[in-house]
């Protein structure tokens, strides 16, 4: 059946209107692809590139695309530290112990974890003083701050007759396990030296401990003696003089505890607690201060406990417990 409109079939499109129907598909067709692509001829899109600068790059043209989980950061993050190259008086902020090196002549912070609160020595300051070092130091110093009489800045301490040990090398062991041990327990620690190969005068390991205000000074030694067969532990502490009179009163009262809880912990024979005033690392201090005698290098039993793991750690325990019965009181 056919129309009034010249015959021609109802909704034919004349070819006019097909061209525009035609035109009009294609700009849609155009405008979606441009869409997709980002405008890019070639089908690529620029992808933002971290430059480690802070800046983003872009790239442009053919292969030039980011895969997003590969892009490149070519310089360290702001702020990192590298805990291998602590310099001055720096250190890495990473919450395990930080190491301050201040030059051999001035010995060597190593300063434990920030006190853990609850702890029996949370928020104390102890410097640990293993005595002597690798090599004495044998020109002088004076015995005390304007002193006349002078004595060697550090003198070269004792040998073990059995294992051939140096004294330095046996209680620089024993202070580190130590320091681990203090730290443990909330304090904060210092060392005079973390290694043999120093040069840190008597009265600079003292300057060290007013330095950091600490709440004990406490000194590492091994005895020596002419005869063979003596043996024990014993705790030196400040004889009043001119210099000492601060601190006689609270070196006393820390020898004391240190001294019986070395005792108990070791089975020692018990020399006591010694006032000295020719020693010049108490002379410089202004801080409580005692020097432990851990035991006789010259008797031959003694100088295999006191570089045997066991012995040591007993050692370490007794000199712990003493820290706390002292400065929690």
């Amino acid at each position: 059946m056919t129309s009034g409109l010249s015959g021609k079939r109802r909704g034919a499109l004349t070819p006019v209107a097909m061209l525009l129907v035609a035109v009009a598909a294609f700009g849609v067709t155009y405008w979606v692809v441009s869409s997709v692509t980002g405008g890019n001829r070639n089908g690529s899109r620029a992808t933002p590139v971290s430059s480690g600068s802070g800046v983003a790059t872009g790239t442009a043209g053919v292969g030039a695309t980011a895969d997003a989980g590969a892009s490149v950061d070519a310089t360290p993050s702001v702020g990192a530290t590298d805990a291998g190259n602590t310099t001055g008086n720096s250190s890495s902020n990473t919450g395990a112990a930080a190491t301050a090196t201040t030059g051999d002549s001035a010995g060597t912070d190593v300063a434990g974890t920030a006190p853990t609160n609850g702890l029996p020595l949370s928020g104390k300051v102890i410097v640990i003083d293993p005595g002597h070092q690798k090599t004495a130091n044998t020109s002088t110093e004076p015995i005390g701050p304007g002193a006349s009489e002078k004595k060697a800045k550090v003198a070269g301490g004792t040998r073990g007759v059995a294992t051939g040990i140096p004294e330095s090398k046996t209680v620089l062991e024993i202070g580190l396990q130590l320091r681990d041990a203090l730290q443990a327990q909330g304090a904060t620690v210092y060392m005079t030296r973390t290694k043999q190969n120093v040069d840190v005068w008597n009265s600079r390991r003292a300057q060290l401990a007013n330095d950091k205000h600490a709440d004990l000074f406490l000194r590492l030694h091994c005895d020596g003696a002419a005869g063979s067969k003596t043996h024990g532990i014993s705790t030196l502490v400040p004889a009043k003089n001119t210099w000492t009179a601060p601190i006689v009163k609270s070196s006393a009262a820390a020898g004391k505890a240190i001294q019986a809880a070395l005792i108990a912990a070791t089975g020692a024979a018990d020399r006591g607690v010694v006032k000295r005033s020719d020693l010049s690392g108490f002379n410089y201090c202004e801080v409580t201060s005692v020097l432990v005698e851990l035991g006789f290098m010259t008797n031959a039993a003694e100088d295999r406990k006191l570089n045997s793991a066991d012995y040591q750690q007993k050692l370490v325990a007794g000199l712990t417990q003493g820290c706390i019965d002292y400065l929690e009181h």
